[in-house]
């Protein structure tokens, strides 16, 4: 034990892809004491394959962690540190409740990019929540919003990128119904000609 070369030791620890910090000490008698701080797991980036932690590192691994949010598409650099960065700011449990997460630029009818910092997260429990990075710490009502009366036989998506903090609602069926009214409304468009 005398002979231990701690530096080395500490160099073969943090080695270890979630390990973010090690602290060795070696008392008199002999006995060593490894304090150990492991990083946690923010989402798998299907992009490149690789797990990306609360610190932002990427880290290749053979293991299969189970249970993050996969991030499903490319995301340009800069918007994917800030939404590493936005993610942080919500709490954790929270963020294990995300199932997917997809990049989504939102963008006009002409197809001009209105807000590229958009993301649809798909989550665990059936709903759709788009979010966008300045507004990302909104993520953190999520669990008082389904806690509301009706939310758990109702699902649909939820609006949480707005400016005024304000938090919309709509069911799948509110939506569905409005596709087929539109699509009717079309339909009867084209036959009278107008």
């Amino acid at each position: 034990l005398y002979k231990l070369n701690k530096n080395k030791l500490k160099k073969n620890i943090v080695s270890i892809p979630l390990i973010d910090s090690v602290k060795i000490k070696r008392n008199i008698f002999g006995k060593i004491s490894i304090e150990v701080e492991e990083t946690k797991i923010l989402l798998y980036y299907k992009y490149d394959n690789k797990y990306i932690t609360l610190s932002g590192n990427h880290i290749d691994s053979k293991e299969n962690y189970y249970g993050y949010p996969t991030l499903i598409n490319f995301t340009p650099d800069t918007i994917l540190e800030n939404l590493i960065k936005g993610l942080n700011k919500v709490d954790y449990e929270t963020t294990k409740m995300i199932n997917e997460i997809e990049y989504n630029p939102y963008k006009s009818q002409e197809g001009t990019t209105i807000d590229n910092n958009r993301f649809i997260l798909k989550m665990n429990d059936g709903n759709t929540v788009y979010i966008d990075i300045p507004n990302i710490k909104n993520l953190n009502k999520y669990t008082t919003i389904i806690a509301t009366p009706g939310m758990e036989q109702t699902k649909g998506v939820i609006y949480l990128d707005t400016i005024n903090d304000q938090i919309v609602f709509r069911s799948y069926d509110a939506i569905q119904k409005e596709s087929e009214d539109k699509a009717k409304k079309s339909e009867t468009t084209e036959e009278t000609g107008n």
